[in-house]
C-alpha cells in the first residue's frame, strides 16, 4: 500500500513537471502574455493610445508655441490710437474727400461729370483694406510701411472751401509714432483747378540702420472708367511719359514692380475720359509701377536712401474739356495723349 503512494506521489509530479516544460514550449513568453490578455479588454489599449497621443502632444506644444508668433506676431503688428476723420475739400469743379488714416484720398468727385443717377463721377477705386491714393511705403519694410499707412494723422483745418475770394487753400497733416516715425504732409489746393501740390517730409533718425526708402503711391486702378463701343481706341491703365516716350504698362507685363528712370516728367492713370497723373517736382528718383496682389498701382520713388527724406509733387487730374456723356463714344483722352508732351499734362 505504501509502495502503491509513493508511486502514485512520484508519478503525479513527473506529470506535474512535464507539463510545465511543454507548456513552456508552446505558448508564448509570459510578458507577451500580459499584452495579450489586456487587450481583449478593449478599455485598456484604448487608454495607452490616448496617454501616447497625449505625450505627443504634450512633446510639441513648446514647438508650437514657438513657432506660433512666426504665424501671428502680435507683437510686430502696430497699433494706433485715434479715430478717423474725413476731411472734405471743395474746390468748385472737383471736390477731395481725405482722410487722417494714412494722410490719404478717399474720394475725388467730379462735380461737373454725373453717372446715369446724377451722382458725381469718383476717381478713386478704393476698397476698404488696400492702399488707398496718395499713399506712402516704405519699399524694404512692411512695418513701417504698415505705421505709414494706417496710423492717425492730426489734421488742420478739419475743412477747406474755397472760392474766388479764398482761391487757395492747404491742409497739413502730421504724424509722430512711438517708433521715432515723423510726417509732415503739406496739401494745396487751387480753385476751380483739378492741381494739388504736395509736399512730404519724413524724419526717421532711429530707424537709420534700416536704410529704408520711400514712395508715393496712387491706386489701385482709377475710377470713372465707363464701357463703349469705341474702347479699344484708348489704353486704360499706367502710363508714364519718360525719356520723351510714352510708355504703357498692361497688368500681364506686370508680374511685380517695373521701375521708370531717366527724364521722368509723370506718371499716371488713364483710361478713356480721365487721367491723375504724379508729376514729380523735387526729390524724385524714379516712377514705378506695382503690381500688389493683382492690384495695379502707381508711383513715385524718393531719391535715395536717406533718414529725413522729402519729396515734392504735383498730383492733376485731367478730364475731357468736353461734356462728359455727349463724347461718350469719342476716345478723346486715349488719343489725345498718344500725341502729348512733357507740358501737355500741365493744365495750371
Amino acid at each position: 500500500m505504501e509502495n502503491r503512494v509513493l508511486l502514485a506521489f512520484v508519478l503525479s509530479i513527473v506529470v506535474f513537471v512535464g507539463w510545465g516544460i511543454f507548456l513552456a514550449k508552446v505558448q508564448p513568453p509570459p510578458q507577451k502574455k500580459v499584452v495579450e490578455q489586456k487587450a481583449p479588454g478593449g478599455s485598456n489599449s484604448q487608454i495607452g493610445q490616448e496617454a501616447l497621443s497625449a505625450q505627443e502632444s504634450q512633446a510639441r506644444t513648446p514647438d508650437s508655441d514657438s513657432t506660433a508668433p512666426l504665424v501671428a506676431p502680435q507683437p510686430s503688428q502696430p497699433q494706433f490710437v485715434g479715430t478717423e476723420e474725413t476731411i472734405n475739400v471743395f474746390l468748385g469743379k472737383v471736390t477731395f474727400v481725405l482722410s487722417n488714416k494714412g494722410a490719404t484720398i478717399h474720394k475725388v468727385l467730379l462735380n461737373e461729370y454725373l453717372d446715369d443717377t446724377g451722382i458725381p463721377i469718383d476717381l478713386v477705386q478704393g476698397v476698404e483694406g488696400k492702399k488707398w491714393p496718395l499713399s506712402l511705403a516704405a519699399n524694404n519694410d512692411d512695418h513701417v510701411s504698415r505705421i505709414l499707412q494706417n496710423a492717425y494723422y492730426d489734421v488742420s483745418p478739419k475743412s477747406l472751401d474755397l472760392s474766388e475770394t479764398n482761391p487757395t487753400g492747404q491742409l497739413t497733416m502730421r504724424l509722430r509714432h512711438e517708433s521715432g516715425l515723423e510726417v509732415v504732409r503739406e496739401f494745396t489746393f487751387h480753385y476751380q483747378q483739378f492741381l494739388v501740390d504736395v509736399k512730404t517730409r519724413i524724419t526717421a533718425i532711429p530707424l537709420a540702420s534700416r536704410n529704408l526708402q520711400y514712395r508715393v503711391l496712387w491706386g489701385p486702378g482709377l475710377g470713372g472708367y465707363t464701357e463703349s463701343k469705341t474702347d479699344y481706341f484708348a489704353f486704360a491703365g499706367p502710363t508714364t511719359f519718360v525719356n520723351n516716350e510714352r510708355m504703357e504698362s498692361p497688368k500681364e507685363e506686370i508680374p511685380g514692380e517695373v521701375k521708370f528712370s531717366g527724364d521722368l516728367q509723370w506718371t499716371s492713370f488713364q483710361n478713356k475720359y480721365f487721367a491723375a497723373a504724379l508729376i514729380p517736382q523735387k526729390g524724385t528718383k524714379a516712377a514705378v509701377v506695382v503690381n500688389d496682389y493683382d492690384d495695379l498701382y502707381v508711383g513715385l520713388r524718393w531719391n535715395r536712401f536717406n533718414p529725413m527724406p522729402r519729396m515734392n509733387i504735383r498730383f492733376t487730374l485731367v478730364p475731357n474739356s468736353c461734356k462728359f456723356w455727349k463724347s461718350r463714344d469719342i476716345s478723346w483722352f486715349g488719343s489725345w495723349t498718344m500725341a502729348g508732351s512733357a507740358t501737355s499734362l500741365r493744365f495750371w
